[in-house]
């Protein structure tokens, strides 16, 4: 490089300036020493530019590693952001975890009601059960009464018939027996009245005719 040399002073000043950025980036070089070294080491001109040369250098380095402190300060900013973010999504997880706790418990009561409910039913369907076994057999038992109840009905109307069957016949009996009875007194009168006109006519005499009563002859 060519060029006006750096005065002692100016060289002073830029070692601050790398100090100050090298004590920005860690204190990797140590700028001075490197300028005592260079000063030893080479004269005073090629120490300057050597030196020039290495704050160049340190400056390229500097500003690599303000990039990439820069970089590594934006990725760890999206990092925390991301972090955050990751927060975030976890509280509401636990929010949402805490809100599925309730809705379980929620199901787990609803799941015992409808237990208690299909138990109640169950109960209920067997009652009916045994209540439609109970109608049956009452109407089983009404069934047989109705037959019971017909066939005494039918028993009762048969007597009836035969009741009034009989007093008919009692009837033409009895109507019969008068009859006869009547006949029986027609004859009896007849014999009667021709004894009594035998009697009285002693002259002629009756004599009985085949034995039967009021059977006479002259």
């Amino acid at each position: 490089m060519t060029g006006r040399k750096p005065s002692t002073s100016h060289i002073l000043l830029r070692g601050v300036e790398v100090e100050k950025k090298m004590g920005y980036i860690g204190g990797r070089l140590n700028v001075f020493m490197i300028a005592l070294v260079s000063l030893s080491m080479m004269g005073t001109a090629g120490a300057t530019l050597y030196y020039q040369e290495q704050m160049e250098n340190v400056d390229a380095t500097t500003e690599n590693a303000s990039q990439k402190l820069q970089d590594t300060r934006e990725r760890l900013q999206q990092k925390q952001q991301k972090l955050n973010s990751t927060r975030k999504e976890l509280q509401n997880l636990k929010q949402d975890m805490e809100d599925f706790s309730g809705i379980t418990d929620e199901i787990r009561e609803a799941e015992s009601d409808r237990e208690k409910l299909q138990n109640k039913l169950i109960r209920a369907r067997q009652n009916l059960t045994r209540a439609q076994s109970r109608l049956e057999e009452k109407r089983d038992e009404a069934e047989k009464a109705r037959q019971s109840l017909r066939k005494a009905r039918q028993e009762r109307n048969d007597a009836q018939e035969e009741a009034e069957s009989n007093q008919r016949r009692i009837v033409e009996l009895e109507n019969e027996i008068n009859d006869l009875e009547r006949q029986y007194g027609e004859v009896v009168d007849v014999y009667e009245q021709m004894y009594e006109n035998c009697e009285a006519d002693d002259n002629n005499g009756c004599t009985p005719v085949g034995g039967g009563p009021g059977a006479y002859s002259r």
